[in-house]
């Protein structure tokens, strides 16, 4: 399925997408010994992504961190 990025330049293949952030979220959560830069994010919105990676439910949309400051 393509769909749009809300930036409107590129078209993005849905499934593509999905299968290169669960790989991506896979080897972050292996790696002992993380570099780079972190981030806090809502347990709330990461729990919608994992579940989108699944394939159980849409894309969870923007991070919205409000509610953590």
């Amino acid at each position: 399925m393509k769909r749009k990025i809300s930036n409107g330049l590129l078209d993005i293949d849905e499934d593509k997408r999905r299968q290169s952030e669960l790989d991506s979220f896979k080897f972050f959560k292996q790696s002992k010994d993380p570099k780079g830069e972190l981030f806090i994010i809502r347990a709330s919105w990461i729990n919608r992504w994992i579940k989108y990676l699944n394939g159980k439910r849409e894309r969870p949309g923007r991070i919205k961190n409000e509610k953590l400051y």
